[in-house]
């Protein structure tokens, strides 16, 4: 209906005229309208197959006729504000994307790290169960220094730093420079 409203208002040659911007959209539309009939009239000759099964056809008909679900992006034209923000949430998904490849690859690294020093201290060390515990394996040693970036509470190794004064100075700088570091990374990607 629409597009025999638009043919009459605006006539064929101006509909179709290649200097329009709106020629590839009008076409689409005539592609779209044309699967529409041709589906039809395949349902009326077959017998109403279509809606039951019908085979490759009749699916192949359905998937072109979803196609007139993408007319909604001729709308993003006309709110060029909204293109832009669409556009920047998609280069910030790619940066937050890049980002998280990053700090995984550093968790990695110094989980590693934790579990060659404080992985298998001898048990009469103080906090070894502790320690054991936390960075016995690496697997445990990134959940647990994910943890620490995400919500940087030290009162859990308050003792261990004590007692450890290096690794008081690596988890420290791994606040620092992971937790801060993360944050202000993506910032200054995003922005």
């Amino acid at each position: 209906v629409e597009l025999v409203l638009r043919l009459v208002a605006y006539g064929p040659s101006t509909l179709f005229d290649r200097a329009s911007a709106d020629f590839w959209w009008n076409i689409f539309d005539v592609a779209v309208v044309f699967s529409g009939l041709l589906e039809l009239a395949f349902e009326l000759t077959v017998g109403g197959v279509g809606r039951s099964g019908g085979g490759h056809l009749a699916t192949g008909m359905r998937c072109i006729r979803l196609t007139r679900v993408l007319r909604v992006l001729r709308l993003l034209r006309f709110l060029k504000r909204l293109f832009v923000l669409a556009y920047g949430f998609l280069l910030a998904a790619i940066a937050v994307f890049w980002v998280t490849f990053l700090m995984a690859f550093a968790l990695y690294v110094c989980s590693i790290a934790m579990v060659g020093t404080l992985g298998d201290i001898p048990e009469e060390h103080p906090d070894a169960a502790f320690l054991q515990a936390r960075f016995g394996s690496v697997r445990e040693a990134m959940f647990t220094l994910f943890m620490l970036l995400v919500n940087p509470d030290l009162h859990i190794f308050e003792a261990s730093m004590r007692h450890y004064p290096l690794f008081a100075v690596f988890v420290v700088f791994f606040v620092i420079f992971g937790s801060f570091g993360m944050i202000a990374l993506l910032t200054g990607v995003i922005s």
